[in-house]
């Protein structure tokens, strides 16, 4: 099993999600009195669950010798002068982007959720 996972580490960030966001879930049936520990642990479960889930497809930090057959279709679509190195880190770049807009928009949900519980 463990060489699966050390052999695709994408894989075993899903399943560190999955263990993650299943843990939180029984925490919040094992303390169920309350109701603020439940929205807090409810909200880890979703948010690890959708992180290690998005990250594990996005792979933000492939190989270089991956995007070899993307600069390819690029070239041969756009036929831009844009070197290999450069392809590879726009892409990189882009998918930095791309998680970082994910940890923003859980954030967010997170505290409207919990200013919304603290109002009631």
């Amino acid at each position: 099993m463990s060489k699966i996972l050390a052999n695709h580490p994408r894989l075993s960030k899903f399943v560190f999600g999955l263990f993650g966001a299943a843990g939180m879930i029984w925490l919040n049936k094992a303390f169920q009195g309350d109701e603020l520990f439940q929205l807090i642990t409810s909200l880890l479960a979703l948010d690890t669950f959708v992180y290690f889930f998005i990250y594990s497809l996005i792979n933000p930090i492939p190989e270089a010798n991956d995007f070899l057959w993307d600069y390819k279709v690029h070239q041969r679509k756009y036929s831009s002068n844009i070197s290999h190195n450069d392809f590879v880190s726009n892409v990189r770049n882009s998918r930095k982007i791309v998680r970082i807009l994910i940890l923003v928009g859980i954030t967010f949900i997170n505290v409207i959720a919990l200013l919304t519980k603290l109002k009631m």
